[in-house]
């Protein structure tokens, strides 16, 4: 997955040798801002088996976010981009057993986050096009994780922060110069190799290490509007 997505994110980059234009004629801002049904696509494999169908409905959430680029031609632009996935779920009864061999009964829940912000090339393969666009982009910044759980009738908040990439196709459909409709279809990668779990007693930072880092990636269908300018 990593390998594909430095191809595309090398395919945009070589896109930028061919996307020269002298045409002015053409909206030099295009913002969007959209949201959607998410999936996680990390494997399940650690997880003990009696949490598995638990975490397999975290998998599961809804994006939220907004992006704008400058284009200084009409194939290319750079911008940035904004976007949460969301996440929640929860289940009683649970019993829980220490190493000491003592154990405990109560509830848990999870109510995640994930954000990213960063920066992005894009790329618009038929500009030319007064009614229909189609866009890729490449990007990479900050990816920040939160959780806000509870472990036993116990609230803990999880944290943890990691290097992100994304990689975006969308189709705008315009209603008019300046205002469009469209569909996105993104993905989204990075590992989280800390975390810092603090409860209401302490607060400890934990590595991850190999198998045992959080696999944020996740794909993500979202709807909205685009506005040029």
């Amino acid at each position: 997955m990593i390998k594909s997505l430095v191809f595309l994110g090398l395919f945009f980059a070589l896109h930028l040798g061919f996307a020269q234009s002298n045409s002015n004629d053409y909206s030099k801002f295009r913002i969007g801002v959209q949201g959607g049904y998410s999936y996680r696509l990390g494997s399940l494999d650690n997880i003990p088996s009696d949490f598995k169908a638990y975490t397999k409905k975290l998998k599961s959430g809804f994006n939220i976010g907004v992006e704008g680029a400058y284009f200084f031609k009409p194939k290319w632009g750079l911008g940035l981009k904004y976007n949460s996935f969301m996440t929640k779920e929860s289940l009683g009864g649970v019993i829980v057993e220490f190493n000491d061999g003592s154990s405990a009964t109560g509830s848990i829940s999870d109510d995640i986050r994930i954000t990213f912000i960063g920066a992005i090339y894009i790329v618009n393969f038929i500009p030319n096009n007064e009614e229909h666009a189609f866009y890729g982009s490449f990007g990479a910044g900050y990816l920040a994780y939160r959780d806000d759980a509870v472990i036993v009738d116990r609230e803990v908040e999880i944290t943890g922060n990691t290097f992100g990439s994304t990689v975006d196709f969308a189709y705008d459909y315009k209603l008019s110069d300046s205002i469009a409709i469209g569909a996105q279809v993104s993905l989204m990668l990075g590992k989280l190799s800390e975390i810092t779990v603090k409860d209401e007693f302490s607060e400890q930072t934990q590595r991850l290490d190999g198998d045992n880092q959080d696999d944020l990636a996740r794909l993500d269908f979202s709807v909205g509007i685009r506005f040029y300018l």
